[in-house]
């Protein structure tokens, strides 16, 4: 939950706006480009859900997962209110576009 607030509380105070349909995840070969031309939710693609894979330990992996599985969830309700004209426009079909 804190990843969450923290997430947004950057984006605000740095002036990224919080979603955009049209700007997808990207991926930052270095931190200088990092968070540049990118969304609050596209942080979440872009860094949150990689952590998993970069813990050290059973437990930091476990815990990980657990906390990503808390974001998607919010994923799924911040898309919901999103579209609400739209409600095949999800978080999955989203990121699916992306990839056309």
């Amino acid at each position: 939950a804190i990843g969450i607030l923290r997430t947004a509380y950057f984006g605000g105070g740095h002036g990224h706006p919080i979603f955009d349909s049209e700007l997808y995840p990207q991926t930052f070969k270095d931190k200088k480009n990092y968070r540049k031309g990118t969304t609050v939710i596209n942080h979440f693609y872009e860094k949150l859900f990689l952590l998993p894979d970069k813990m050290n330990t059973d437990y930091g992996y476990k815990e990980a997962k657990r906390r990503e599985g808390f974001m998607r969830e919010f994923l799924e309700e911040f898309f919901l209110e999103w579209s609400i004209d739209d409600p095949s426009f999800t978080p999955d079909n989203w990121i699916k576009n992306n990839k056309k």
